[in-house]
């Protein structure tokens, strides 16, 4: 069993149909263009699952939530820019 973000998504749902739904959100406190983490093990399964991964944008969390789905290509919706990077040794 994988833990932490080694799904690659949040919530596995069906569609009415009994299609899988794989869901990823990812929440603010700020307004609908706050930026937000994504993990590089969420973008490669977005990418593979491209029929099933929703990625759920829930902004405005404290105040007033408001949400919005977004469906792969991810780069057709969001600029991905690198924030991290893991070190090993040689």
């Amino acid at each position: 069993m994988q833990d932490g973000d080694g799904y690659g998504f949040d919530i596995a749902s069906f569609e009415p149909d009994g299609r899988e739904r794989l869901i990823e959100v990812k929440t603010t406190n700020g307004w609908e263009r706050t930026p937000f983490h994504i993990s590089q093990n969420e973008i490669a399964v977005a990418e593979t699952c491209r029929d099933e991964w929703h990625l759920v944008r829930v902004w405005n969390f404290a105040r007033q939530p408001k949400a919005f789905s977004l469906r792969p290509p991810l780069s057709a919706h969001i600029e991905l820019t690198p924030t991290s990077f893991l070190a090993a040794l040689r």
